[in-house]
């Protein structure tokens, strides 16, 4: 049950990511192409308070290149 819950949980991140990445898509776009991908990952991480390193912020970074 514990995986069932923890794809539940990845969709719901999923979907907030892609809407915060559309509400800033023109920062990170000015971000991205100045090469300053840390910078986007901290603030995902600030606004969804995901620790760095963790399993959790592997998936919102793969999510967040999926999306972006």
């Amino acid at each position: 049950h514990i995986k069932l819950f923890e794809e539940f949980l990845n969709e719901d991140l999923r979907r907030d990511l892609k809407k915060y990445i559309k509400k800033n898509k023109d920062e990170f776009d000015m971000l991205a192409d100045a090469d300053k991908w840390d910078i986007i990952y901290d603030k995902i991480r600030g606004e969804f308070d995901i620790k760095k390193d963790s399993e959790e912020d592997r998936d919102m970074i793969e999510t967040f290149r999926f999306i972006f």
